[in-house]
């Protein structure tokens, strides 16, 4: 199977990325909003790290949020910082 590439170079990203909103659904929360960022494995995309209070029958627990939405191909894109 092929390798993906990435469609845009690291610097298109970098400077024309706009800030995405991310609705998880659940009542009560409101959207999220992700920045553009490079991941710590030089990967391009936006990331949200986040609790959140969930109730369970009538309990009241909190949740950890993690979502990664990763370009494919961004990592092997040159001039990584």
């Amino acid at each position: 199977m092929a390798k993906t590439t990435c469609k845009l170079t690291r610097n298109q990203f970098t400077s024309k990325a706009t800030k995405l909103k991310v609705d998880l659904g659940i009542a009560g929360t409101p959207a999220f909003t992700l920045d553009p960022k490079e991941f710590a494995t030089l990967s391009l995309g936006w990331g949200l790290q986040t609790r959140l209070p969930i109730t369970v029958d009538g309990v009241a627990c909190e949740v950890i949020v993690g979502l990664n939405m990763t370009l494919v191909g961004s990592k092997e894109l040159p001039g990584a910082a």
